[in-house]
């Protein structure tokens, strides 16, 4: 009997669905990973509202995180700057985008560009078997099926979360008992970024010397914000507070090659929390850009954070410690 989930999984599928948290608990972004973490929770605490929010953060962290990576990944392999990967670049650093336009306008399109020019990447392959069926994906819905069921992701989002509705927890509990499968398919789509390492250097030890030394923190699995730094290598200089990606287990004492490392900043920052501002104590933060206010696009958490001088970029905040910085609901 499945008492851990709200959809009656049989156990083939409920095996499948714990290995896969084994994965996202242990080697997914911890950006990512946290939302997974959180909506099992809240489950558990029978607190179906924030189960429910945490359920579209996942989706949304993931398609921004993702796009994110993509985009650099393209740059990466000198794949051609064209009209359209300038437009979706440009739209990124120039306007807030709500979700549907980070899925249809940005994540879908680089989908499609990373089949054409990456076909044989794991993730790009993964995601776009599960995203690209004529008959509808887990994000879009599938328009010909009858049920509110199979409405896209965006409709549930704005019809049962966003623009300030609250509802009863039953409703959320019956809604999610509906939808809460195509969590754990994106996750499964998403596995391929498991290979992904990211992380952030915290210390310069030493840059005299062909092989760089560095402290790092790295930035993968659930109880990332709880980890040590380690030190690591590298056959080129790195920044302080840059979001970098390896596709390798990071060990301590590693040395990482220059045609390994995969630079993501500015589309995705490092900023540790503020420990001496109550109100800059979040776990992550995704920024959508504008030129001077940098709100979150997290679900749960939507308020203006600070003016800016310059156009913002997508941020990721970590706490350094579990007991000083904590999430708000």
């Amino acid at each position: 009997m499945n008492d851990r989930f709200l959809y009656a999984y049989n156990d083939e599928e409920l095996d499948q669905i714990e290995d896969n948290l084994d994965v996202v608990y242990s080697d997914f972004p911890f950006s990512i990973a946290y939302p997974i973490n959180q909506y099992e929770i809240f489950l558990e605490e029978e607190d179906y509202f924030y189960a429910f929010s945490r359920f579209f953060d996942v989706f949304e962290i993931s398609v921004q995180y993702t796009s994110s990576l993509l985009i650099t990944l393209l740059q990466k392999n000198q794949v051609p700057v064209d009209d359209q990967l300038r437009k979706i670049i440009s739209s990124i650093v120039e306007k807030p985008l709500s979700f549907g336009d980070w899925v249809s306008d940005i994540f879908l399109v680089l989908l499609k560009k990373g089949n054409e020019f990456l076909p044989e990447n794991e993730l790009i392959r993964s995601l776009s078997e599960a995203m690209f069926n004529r008959k509808g994906n887990i994000l879009t819905g599938w328009p010909g099926r009858k049920g509110e069921e199979f409405k896209s992701i965006v409709y549930f989002r704005n019809s049962y979360f966003g623009h300030d509705t609250t509802l009863s927890k039953n409703i959320y509990r019956e809604l999610l008992e509906k939808i809460e499968p195509r969590m754990f398919q994106f996750i499964k789509a998403l596995y391929p970024i498991s290979a992904y390492t990211p992380f952030t250097v915290t210390e310069v030890i030493d840059e005299e010397n062909d092989q760089k030394a560095y402290s790092v923190l790295l930035l993968s699995g659930s109880s990332a914000h709880t980890g040590r730094p380690i030190r690591i290598a590298a056959d080129n200089a790195l920044q302080e507070k840059l979001y970098y990606v390896v596709q390798k287990k990071i060990r301590r004492r590693d040395l990482l090659n220059k045609e390994d490392i995969i630079n993501i900043s500015p589309f995705v920052v490092y900023l540790p929390c503020n420990e001496e501002k109550q109100e800059e104590k979040y776990s992550y933060l995704f920024q959508t850009i504008h030129a001077k206010n940098l709100r979150s696009s997290s679900t749960y958490h939507r308020m203006k954070m600070q003016q800016a001088r310059k156009p913002s970029f997508l941020k990721i905040s970590l706490p350094l410690s579990s007991t000083n910085c904590s999430t708000a609901r």
